[in-house]
């Protein structure tokens, strides 16, 4: 076979012994072998025909052998046991999947531009003769040593964040898919039964239901807003249209229980663009935060009004917070309410200041109860003008 032969998709023609004798260039210059050596991640120094010429302990530990030498000469696909360096004499980039392979690109990008580089990748390997999924993200930078080109190549193993996330979507999906379908049955149901007491309670089920579907809309909103990924659809909103509605959900819902929720006289009318979804679910956790630290009977407040530049939404209940837990309160994991709670109020931090360019923030005294505060911008940053925002039909968080 021919030099040109040999070059099938990311894969130049091999050279072991010069690969060698780059090892002792690169131990002969003060390569900082044993400091790679303490890293964690996998960690490969390649010549410009990509063949290891140092691999630090890690790397050797998960290919199986200690012997640097050994590793000398081989691509990174050998050494991690990717079956598609297995698939052909030629090893690690003669395969036809070698072309999208993202630590093979991330190098090529590197020796080509001498820029840093960085894909994910995602491998099939042999581990102890059985296939199984490796999930990397790879970093490249190209360095020299003694006039001599070099990229150094991380691997660090991003197995368990690709697999959380993927879970994560497959359990909102599956699981709000349950309660819509539950819900939808309800209606079926209530069309169907008669009498008053038959009503009620379908009612009641319709209602924790409903409920159920605004939790799981809630937690997915939170994931999605804590890894990045939350998408802002801007509407022009009415405020107090706003605020009344969350005021006779509540009501409808809270009556049984014996607490109230009212509407704050002398509200303002004054409209604002923001995603009136995410609003939505930052009111409505300040309320239910709210009713939990009042006493029955003893109505939480729902407010706005404008103040200079922005809408300022708020909620009142007589009850007051301790100075410690006020100290703690937005910390994503403290609760008052028992372990594994807490996210209410972390999520309205993060929902109101992170994507809605907003505030959030509280007063609570002995003497005045307690009032967080929701403060949004009459129109935020790069949002389209609103004459011409139109709210959009699109399914909620």
């Amino acid at each position: 076979m021919s030099e040109q032969e040999g070059r099938t998709f990311v894969q130049p023609p091999r050279s072991s012994r010069r690969a060698i004798e780059q090892l002792d260039a690169v131990r002969a210059d003060r390569f900082p072998a044993e400091a790679l050596d303490a890293v964690p991640d996998l960690v490969a120094v390649l010549n410009l025909d990509r063949e290891i010429v140092f691999a630090n302990r890690a790397f050797r530990i998960f290919a199986g052998t200690d012997d640097l030498r050994e590793a000398c000469g081989a691509r990174h696909g050998e050494l991690l046991g990717c079956v598609n360096a297995r698939s052909s004499p030629e090893g690690c980039g003669s395969a036809e999947a070698c072309a999208g392979c993202g630590a093979a690109l991330a190098i090529d990008e590197s020796l080509r531009t001498g820029l840093p580089a960085a894909r994910d990748c995602s491998l099939t390997v042999w581990v102890r003769e059985r296939r199984t999924a490796r999930d990397l993200a790879t970093h490249s930078v190209p360095f020299e040593i003694a006039g001599s080109p070099y990229v150094m190549v991380v691997f660090r193993d991003v197995g368990q964040r690709v697999r959380r996330l993927a879970l994560e979507r497959i359990f909102f999906h599956d699981l709000l898919n349950t309660a819509s379908s539950i819900k939808l049955y309800l209606d079926l149901l209530k069309m169907a039964v008669s009498g008053d007491r038959e009503n009620d309670l379908v009612g009641r089920l319709e209602a924790i239901c409903a409920s159920l579907v605004e939790e799981i809309k809630g937690q997915r909103t939170l994931v999605a807003a804590e890894n990045g990924t939350l998408s802002v659809q801007h509407n022009l909103v009415d405020a107090s249209e706003l605020a009344s509605e969350l005021v006779r959900q509540f009501e409808a819902q809270e009556a049984a229980n014996g607490w109230t929720v009212s509407l704050a006289p002398f509200c303002e009318s004054v409209t604002l663009v923001t995603d009136d979804s995410l609003a939505r679910r930052i009111l409505s956790n300040m309320l239910k935060n709210a009713l939990e630290g009042s006493p029955k009977g003893v109505a939480v407040t729902l407010g706005v009004r404008a103040a200079g530049d922005r809408v300022e939404f708020w909620v009142h209940n007589h009850g007051a917070m301790p100075e410690d837990v006020q100290r703690r309160v937005f910390q994503r994991s403290f609760s008052t309410k028992g372990e594994g709670r807490g996210l209410g109020t972390w999520s309205m931090k993060i929902l109101a200041e992170d994507y809605l360019g907003g505030s959030v923030r509280f007063s609570s005294t002995p003497a005045d109860g307690t009032t967080f505060f929701l403060s949004l911008p009459f129109r935020p940053p790069r949002a389209p003008s609103p004459n011409a925002v139109h709210p959009s039909p699109r399914e909620d968080p």
